[in-house]
């Protein structure tokens, strides 16, 4: 029989709760939980799971307290339910990672009233009903971390249409990104880990007033970015990640001065190319993580980087482009910067490291990674002031003179990779050799760098 059939004869035959027809709501929501539940039960039955399904398949519920049993639904297992005029309604669905494996039923919207439907990280399969577009008072559905396929249903973003968060990132889900209207109240949009085709509607640049939260990342879009955004001001996103795609184009300058209050952008493995423009960064003072590895982006690193400008901005990911010219440096060494990790390894770049960039990262920085260019000069004592730094990683490039010894004050150190550079003198042992953390040190010992008492590689 179908899962249908199994939560009726359940309700008739076996449920001591009794309900009837005069019960109305009660009992749609009891049916409607029952049969997802015997939708799970059913699958699991006739597909166990194997040696090969690994840890994540379970043939049973993690959790399933008082589910099918005479208690009222708002005492199963993640089940929250709100009063409204002296009955109970469900209000919220919370089986996050509880080994589910099933289809979802149509049944589910039913639960009219349910505001939120939170089934992530279990493995849901097929497609996501039509019917829950109907659900108009959902505000939340998190299907992320699942086996969902085929297209998203149109219906959730329809005028009224409460929803505000649409999470169903790493998935199989096909098909287009979605073209939204102006009067859609969807705040967050998490797609990523798909197998979404085509371009990215300029609907979301345009119309999505709303939208703070877009995550496309790992999908197969294609296309570029919009240049101009005519009648809009400014932008609400907060978050927006479109990496490991293939999209091309520049970077315009037009649609980065209208995200203000932009704190995360995510554009690495992707077909970008062209120089980034300083007119494009200097009103993203909100940006917290930048990330623009692996394109094809060229031309100098904008100054905005590394100064006040950007001085929320901890993250900066710039490897495997072609950027020429130097590493920015501050114009002021008593400014106070935020970077924690810094990476401007395989590029072009070439001229001295940034001594007063360095002052001002003295209580932050962690990750400075600037292998593969042609950086030139001697290593700045002020290197020793970075008392966060964990990680140095300035391989194959132009260095030359010696080790500074002040590098002994980084008693946070673990890594100090600068092989393939020009460096000489004897090595600072007394100084580099007992550092707490020190797990790796390499550089070109059979050079002119001599005696070096703790280097693990050559």
């Amino acid at each position: 029989g179908t899962a249908q059939n199994s939560a009726l004869r359940w309700l008739v035959d076996y449920d001591h709760a009794r309900l009837n027809q005069n019960d109305g709501h009660a009992l749609l929501e009891r049916y409607a939980l029952a049969v997802f539940y015997s939708s799970s039960h059913d699958y699991a039955e006739t597909h166990p799971c194997s040696s090969n399904d690994g840890d994540d398949c379970h043939d049973r519920w993690l959790h399933s307290q008082h589910w099918m049993s005479s208690y009222p639904v708002c005492s199963w297992y993640g089940v929250s339910c709100s009063e409204l005029h002296g009955q109970k309604y469900v209000k919220r669905l919370t089986l996050k990672e509880n080994g589910i494996r099933a289809p979802l039923p149509n049944e589910l919207a039913l639960l009219s009233h349910c505001q939120s439907i939170d089934l992530g990280q279990n493995q849901l399969i097929g497609r996501i009903p039509q019917a829950l577009t109907g659900m108009n008072q959902l505000y939340g559905l998190f299907l992320e971390d699942n086996l969902l396929t085929g297209k998203i249903p149109k219906g959730f973003w329809t005028a009224g249409h409460a929803l505000q968060e649409f999470y169903v990132g790493t998935n199989q889900i096909s098909g287009t990104v979605p073209d939204l209207p102006s009067n859609c109240n969807i705040q967050a949009l998490g797609l990523e880990e798909n197998r979404l085709t085509g371009k990215i509607p300029n609907s979301l640049w345009t119309q999505a007033t709303n939208l703070r939260t877009l995550y496309l990342d790992g999908n197969a879009l294609t296309g570029s970015l919009p240049s101009l955004l005519h009648g809009r001001q400014s932008m609400s996103l907060q978050d927006l990640r479109l990496s490991r795609n293939r999209m091309t184009g520049k970077l315009p300058p037009s649609l980065f001065q209208k995200m203000t209050d932009l704190k995360i952008l995510y554009l690495d493995n992707n077909l970008f190319e062209g120089e980034l423009f300083s007119t494009a960064w200097r009103s993203l003072d909100q940006l917290e993580e930048l990330h623009l590895y692996q394109n094809k982006l060229k031309g100098p690193i904008p100054p905005e980087f590394t100064s006040p400008a950007m001085g929320k901005l901890k993250f900066l990911y710039l490897d495997n482009n072609g950027f020429t010219g130097t590493i920015p440096d501050t114009t002021r060494s008593s400014v106070l910067l935020s970077l924690q990790a810094w990476s401007v390894f395989g590029n072009e770049l070439k001229g001295p490291l940034p001594t007063h960039t360095m002052v001002s990262l003295q209580d932050t920085l962690q990750d400075f990674q600037f292998q593969d260019n042609s950086i030139s000069g001697t290593i700045p004592t002020e290197m020793g002031l970075l008392t966060e730094l964990q990680r140095v990683v300035g391989n194959s490039n132009l260095l030359r003179g010696a080790i500074p010894t002040e590098l002994g004050n980084l008693m946070k150190l673990e890594t100090l990779h600068l092989s393939g550079n020009q460096l000489e003198g004897e090595f600072p042992n007394d100084e580099l050799c007992f550092l707490p953390r020190l797990e790796m040190i390499v550089i070109d010992c059979d050079g002119a760098i001599t005696d070096c008492d703790c280097c693990q590689d050559c």
